[in-house]
């Protein structure tokens, strides 16, 4: 697995030198959708230096490597899956240096949560729910269709008694929608 956060294969530890370009323009708290457009510049700027000649061993596997990157943040679902995986990795892999960092933060662990909160997704519902219309859009629309009545009866000489007739049902059948 590769952390391309960090430019750093994780089952080696060993620093991808393509991957150097990567490391200052997308970060873990960016969104999926700023992510992909930094990598969608990181290609155009790619292109541009083949076409000027300037294309290193660097810029060709950075080249070869982007369609792979890309996939990984197409969606918040997707990027969110591949932090998880990350988040993963990093926990159940520790290193000697790590270790001793851990010693010497004990203190601050016990004000983190515990490893399972931090594993597990969270439960309950997560869907949105649909916003409800200000009661001012409720009467901005009946006013705007009495008015547009008014104004055929005025400017189409219809017959008062249609008018009002077309008026009330149209009052109504709004009320009955707004609601």
């Amino acid at each position: 697995m590769i952390d391309y956060y960090k430019g750093i294969d994780l089952e080696t530890g060993v620093e991808l030198p393509y991957l150097a370009e990567l490391r200052g323009k997308i970060r873990q708290e960016d969104s999926a959708s700023q992510i992909y457009t930094a990598l969608v510049t990181i290609g155009e700027e790619l292109d541009n230096r083949e076409t000027l000649g300037e294309f290193t061993e660097n810029s060709r596997a950075l080249s070869q490597a982007l369609p792979t990157i890309k996939r990984q943040f197409l969606s918040e679902k997707w990027k969110t899956t591949y932090d998880y995986q990350l988040v993963q990795y990093y926990l159940n892999h520790t290193t000697p240096s790590q270790v001793s960092q851990e010693e010497q933060l004990a203190t601050e662990e016990q004000d983190m949560p515990d490893r399972e909160a931090l594993l597990s997704w969270p439960e309950g519902n997560t869907e949105s729910k649909p916003m409800a219309t200000p009661w001012w859009h409720k009467w901005l629309l009946q006013i705007v269709i009495v008015v547009a009545l008014l104004a055929m009866m005025v400017f189409l000489d219809l017959d008062t008694s249609l008018v009002l007739v077309v008026l009330l049902v149209m009052v109504t059948i709004s009320l009955f929608l707004s609601n």
